[in-house]
């Protein structure tokens, strides 16, 4: 069975006096070819690649566009619909490049010299982040020239209106030029884009209803022709027609039968009210398609799934998660489905929520020393415990395994620890000890370990002073013992060697050294330094708890105070008698002796007592000079000088 309508349109271009600014036999038109995009990607230029499908995100990539009626079917991210006929509407929608002055829309077209057009675009963001983002920044480009004016599109649609005087030009590119040279955003929409000015009304314009089609139930399609400013358009009926007064109305059938329905639209127009009236004939198929809805849960329990089902009836299904299987297990999330029937497809949505239960977590499997006893376990809300216990939360004193559970709106959570309980290992060391130099000890201790020498085992053996420690460890139980050794060095002594001191002079004799602990003297003193005055040997016995030690020392004496003794005189002539001079004398250090003649020449000079100055022959008869320079035995400077006689 066919349903046939028959629909007469009448077109009336009245001419309006008051229309606008344009003269008499003037009308408003529009210079802008499929400037609302439901002719598809046709008219215009771009730098912008072209994608076409749905789903599978053909708008990820960016530099990229399509022409669509709903942007999320393209670009998960996007959102948006056509401005003029939502949602059934085409509109140019973009995921730009991020580099400044990038043509996203061009048209060329003839233009009236010294005319003023009037220019208007719809644009909008189609990027659902409702954080801060990029946003595309467009400016106009007439014949090439930029306009100062930035507009953003920012927020749904919005409309932007300009004038631009041709003055000599007879043509025109224009251009919507996007500056924006950040990526992260940078998604936009363009609608309804305009060029209008007041043009000579034509004599007569052919009537087109459009061509015969087919379409499916539910589709939006336009009928008619391109509506020209100032022609008056009407349909001869409007069932099923947006309008029956517009040039181009749209027509949306619904079929759920199981017959095509056949329609047949008329469209009458005249020649700007001249009497030039034409008609044209378009037929319409509906052809039928059955309602499709999606079925399945709204709701799912944490970590569970659901199942959808987009039924059997149809011959192909394209789900938004790439599968193609009439039923799918999912988890929460939105999930689309496209059918196809025949060359019909159908689209339907179904969002599934997850039912909001808390997050238990007790925590990895742990282990623990005893003396970390009782652990607390928290789930954070009242759960059942395999203790038998109702409670947030218990006290776990031993190894085992620890599970709780809560249910909600028919779901359950929960979660499950194992604990393994260590004792604690207890040292027993060999406390703080010494041992003597040359020799070693043993530390013991009550269990296995690992000492700070590097060994392990329950002793080592230690010949150095030093704090020795042992640690233990039973799983994560970790116990740590000490102990002191120290190595106690052998008594020494050493007085010194034998001395010669003036008979009045003290000496102080020590026999102190820091391993030194008793002291005995030969005069029974028991210090570590005694005093002594006058000749003698003198000994020590030193000791400490390894040993003992001894020394002596012999001292002599001698008178005290000094003396020299030097000659005035002295016959060198080999008779055996005072043949030589020589200076003596006691208690006398570092001497030098000098003998200078009456001209001051050095004739004789020594650095000992008791040597001998025995001239030759070719020291003559004279009185010579002499210089003693020496050290007393306090340390007293001593200087002297005079005279010799050396007689022949």
């Amino acid at each position: 069975m066919k349903y046939i309508v028959i629909i007469s349109v009448i077109l009336f271009a009245l001419f309006d006096q008051t229309m606008g600014q344009c003269n008499l036999c003037e009308y408003e038109a529009d210079l802008i070819q499929n400037g609302d995009f439901e002719q598809g990607n046709t008219d215009f230029s771009t730098t912008l690649n072209f994608v076409t499908g749905l789903f599978n995100c053909p708008l990820c990539p960016e530099n990229t566009y399509t022409i669509g009626a709903n942007a999320i079917l393209y670009h998960s991210g996007f959102f948006g619909s056509d401005h003029t006929n939502p949602p059934f509407g085409d509109f140019f929608i973009a995921n730009a490049l991020g580099q400044s002055n990038t043509p996203v829309w061009c048209q060329t077209m003839q233009v009236q010299p010294f005319t003023t057009y009037n220019f208007s675009f719809w644009h909008r963001d189609v990027n659902n982040n409702s954080d801060p983002h990029p946003l595309a920044w467009l400016q106009l480009s007439w014949n090439e020239v930029l306009q100062q004016d930035t507009i953003i599109a920012e927020g749904g649609w919005q409309q932007y209106t300009t004038s631009w005087n041709s003055l000599s030009a007879t043509s025109l590119e224009l251009c919507l030029i996007n500056q924006q040279w950040q990526t992260g955003g940078n998604d936009f929409g363009l609608d309804d884009i305009s060029l209008t000015a007041c043009q000579n009304y034509q004599l007569s314009q052919e009537a087109f209803a459009g061509n015969d089609l087919q379409i499916c139930s539910n589709e939006t399609i336009t009928l008619g022709q391109p509506q020209l400013t100032g022609f008056n358009y009407n349909w001869s009926a409007d069932a099923g027609l947006s309008s029956n007064s517009i040039a181009s109305p749209q027509i949306t059938i619904s079929n759920s039968s199981n017959e095509i329905i056949e329609l047949e639209f008329i469209l009458t127009t005249d020649s700007a009210g001249v009497g030039c009236i034409t008609t044209d004939t378009v037929h319409i198929s509906v052809l039928s398609v059955p309602e499709f809805q999606i079925l399945g849960a709204t709701s799912v329990c944490p970590s569970e799934t659901a199942m959808l089902d987009a039924g059997t009836q149809w011959d192909q299904v394209l789900w938004n998660t790439g599968s193609s299987e009439t039923q799918i297990e999912v988890g929460a999330g939105i999930f689309i489905a496209e059918v196809q029937y025949g060359i019909c497809t159908s689209t339907d949505e179904i969002q599934i929520m997850e039912i909001a239960m808390p997050i238990i977590e007790l925590g990895d499997d742990i282990s623990i020393c005893n003396n970390s006893l009782p652990l607390t376990l928290n789930a954070g809300v009242i759960v059942g415990w395999n203790t038998g216990a109702e409670s947030q939360q218990i006290e776990v004193n031993a190894s085992g395994n620890y599970n709780c559970t809560y249910s909600a709106s028919g779901c359950e959570v929960g979660d499950e620890i194992d604990i393994a309980v260590f004792e604690m290992p207890i040292i027993s060391l060999t406390p703080d000890t010494f041992f003597c130099e040359n020799s070693n000890i043993t530390l013991q201790s009550s269990t296995d370990g690992f000492w700070s020498t590097g060994e392990s085992g329950n002793s080592i053996v230690v010949s150095t002073s030093g704090i020795f420690s042992l640690t233990a460890t039973n799983g994560p139980c970790e116990s740590f013992a000490a102990s002191s050794v120290e190595m106690i060095l052998l008594p020494d002594v050493f007085l010194g060697e034998d001395k010669s001191v003036c008979e009045d002079q003290q000496l102080e004799l020590s026999a102190y050294s820091s391993q030194n602990i008793d002291y005995l003297w030969s005069n029974d003193s028991i210090t570590s330094m005694i005093t002594i005055l006058g000749a003698g040997t003198y000994s020590v016995a030193v000791s400490n708890v390894c040993g003992q030690a001894t020394d002596s020392i012999i001292v002599d004496t001698y008178p005290c105070g000094w003396q020299l003794f030097v000659p005035n005189s002295f016959s060198p002539n080999n008779d055996g008698l005072n043949d030589s001079w020589a200076v003596v004398g006691y208690n006398i250090s570092n001497p030098e002796i000098r003998i200078y003649n009456r001209l001051g020449d050095l004739v004789f000079m020594t650095k000992e007592l008791g040597v001998e100055w025995q001239p030759d022959l070719s020291i003559g008869q004279d009185v010579y000079n002499y210089r003693i320079e020496a050290i007393d035995y306090s340390g007293n400077h001593i200087k002297r000088t005079g005279h010799i006689y050396l007689l022949r």
